[in-house]
């Protein structure tokens, strides 16, 4: 296999289209194409960026000399506090600077991920555990009863268990936690079904700044 081979298996895992991996990586389609044909070769620094993007390793990337890693490198979109609440404050928006989670494991259909902080919501979640979610949905009815990320009209957002409500197309959001009461009648934007919950051994946090993917934090392998 050539290096434009490999790129194109492991692109093909994430995107099935060029134009969809070029756009998400702000990669011209005319120099993406050409790498996956080999007709160019990428620098160092793009090799890792494709791989951090694709979930494989940038040894194997560029010499097929290690097998493919089984990671997922996914947006770190906010912190998990008390009763379930999401600090969307936490978000990086900021031009330049852009936070991930690097899993130590693959999630194919993993969107965002959110970081639960300290002990406040023991005993489900351990601190610094990663709760990995998929696409949003706004068809709340298939998610009743079920541990779900969910964005309220007024731009609030939880980690909490769906149910019915007592008002038409209203919500109540029950904490998973006994201490915390639950919130009635909301009226849901978006819900979002968890993918995977990752223990705090089991990924990293990225900082991409100017470089891509410079880990801060302790590296926890």
């Amino acid at each position: 296999m050539t290096f434009g081979d490999r790129l194109r298996q492991a692109r093909t895992r994430k995107f099935p289209q060029q134009k969809q991996a070029a756009e998400a990586l702000g990669v011209p389609i005319g120099t993406y194409a050409n790498h996956e044909t080999s007709s160019r070769v990428p620098k160092n620094d793009v090799v890792e960026r494709y791989a951090r993007a694709f979930g494989v390793s940038a040894s194997w990337l560029s010499y097929g000399d290690a097998p493919q890693a089984e990671h997922t490198v996914v947006p770190l979109a906010g912190f998990v506090s008390a009763g379930g609440s999401i600090d969307t404050s936490t978000e990086q928006v900021e031009p330049g600077v852009e936070y991930e989670a690097e899993l130590y494991v693959n999630v194919p259909d993993a969107v965002q991920a959110y970081q639960v902080i300290g002990e406040s919501m023991l005993p489900v979640f351990e601190p610094d555990t990663v709760i990995v979610c998929r696409a949003y949905s706004t068809d709340f009815d298939h998610h009743l009863g079920r541990r779900v990320a969910i964005g309220t009209e007024g731009g609030e957002r939880f980690i909490k268990v769906l149910h019915e409500g007592t008002l038409p197309e209203r919500y109540n959001l029950e904490s998973l936690n006994a201490g915390h009461a639950v919130i009635r009648n909301v009226e849901l934007a978006w819900v979002a079904r968890i993918a995977a919950i990752i223990p705090a051994d089991e990924w990293q946090r990225l900082e991409k700044t100017g470089r891509q993917g410079e880990a801060i934090g302790r590296r926890r392998r």
